[in-house]
């Protein structure tokens, strides 16, 4: 997963500084990946994605951070999960060639790739689908509640629910 995140990283404009995500759907496909084909288009919301000949294929909305002004309460909170260090989100942006500033602040936000991987790597090799609701600040707990095939991820607010396709 992380050659496609690195290929949609190369589509990088310097008008979608501060953007966030608000989903990310990922298909494995059937072979290793790669050569990657990626594009990208829209300029209020836009849809960035990429595919291998493989099958593989990775497909993201950003959203002006703006739109992320409130987040819906959580309700209940789940079993404590993961803690992402400032460090560890600016290391991990850096690592894909991810130039939105907004991971590499002082308090920088968590990508959606980082959580996309992380929470593959919890749930095993599946496609999947994450939609975001509210940015995760470095430094903040993110528990995690399972309901049904989708499973919440939340620190005070509701921040994304991952399902599996």
């Amino acid at each position: 997963m992380h050659a496609i995140i690195q290929s949609l990283c190369t589509l990088w404009r310097p008008s979608w500084q501060g953007m966030v995500m608000g989903e990310l759907k990922y298909r494995r496909g059937g072979g290793s990946g790669g050569p990657y084909k990626v594009a990208a288009s829209g300029r209020r919301i836009v849809r960035v994605s990429a595919s291998s000949e493989a099958g593989e294929r990775m497909d993201l909305l950003l959203f002006p951070a703006a739109g992320f002004a409130g987040g819906a309460r959580a309700g209940e909170a789940g079993a404590p999960w993961h803690r992402f260090s400032a460090d560890e989100v600016r290391r991990y942006s850096a690592s894909l060639g991810d130039h939105n500033e907004i991971h590499q602040s002082e308090r920088p936000i968590v990508s959606g790739f980082q959580i996309a991987e992380a929470m593959g790597a919890l749930e095993g090799d599946r496609d999947f689908r994450i939609r975001f609701h509210y940015p995760i600040r470095s430094d903040e707990m993110v528990s995690l509640r399972k309901e049904g095939k989708a499973i919440y991820g939340v620190t005070d607010v509701l921040c994304f629910i991952w399902e599996a396709l």
